[in-house]
């Protein structure tokens, strides 16, 4: 407990960085510092899931053809995601947000993630039903810039410091303490 209390008062606490290496710490680490491929979608559900019978999955695939019809002819698909989606995202025109690899189902993203900005895909099948998708946009792996990641990146190094502070101070207290490993 003693051993705790000296470790806050006197590492923890008392260790600082300045701006100029926290920088600099970016500057030689910005491969950590990368944002991964991003879309932004839209989708409809109709739910059908694994184990609806198949006279359920028939009539949602049904409904999804007739759906996926609309679309294609020119509706607005965030209209007809408020009109007939049944998941959450109804009611805000299907909207998914951004969203990265390894969020989604892995059915629903290797759609996603192969298409362009503005395409609309086919009937996707999805442990939860039937999808129609729609990207929205698509964001390229890019190095976060370093505002965006400054506390990131401060909090890492202060992490960094202490614990090589704390290394020493146990390290010493074993050599005084007479203790070999």
């Amino acid at each position: 407990f003693l051993t705790m209390q000296y470790i806050t008062k006197e590492i923890f606490e008392k260790t600082n960085v300045s701006e100029e290496y926290i920088k600099l710490y970016y500057k030689m680490h910005e491969s950590e510092f990368m944002a991964p491929e991003m879309v932004r979608a839209r989708h409809i559900l109709i739910k059908a899931d694994k184990s609806a019978s198949e006279d359920i999955k028939k009539k949602a695939y049904e409904k999804i053809e007739g759906i996926l019809s609309r679309i294609k002819a020119s509706a607005d698909f965030a209209k007809v995601a408020d009109e007939f989606s049944e998941d959450g995202t109804k009611g805000n025109g299907g909207d998914l947000g951004f969203f990265p690899k390894g969020r989604m189902v892995p059915d629903f993203e290797k759609v996603a993630f192969s298409m362009k900005k503005g395409e609309v895909s086919g009937i996707v099948e999805t442990q939860f039903g039937y999808h129609i998708v729609k990207i929205e946009e698509k964001k390229e792996p890019a190095i976060e810039p370093f505002e965006n990641v400054k506390d990131k990146v401060r909090e890492k190094v202060l992490n960094e410091f202490r614990k090589a502070r704390v290394d020493e101070y146990m390290e010493k207290a074993m050599k005084d303490a007479g203790v070999e490993l």
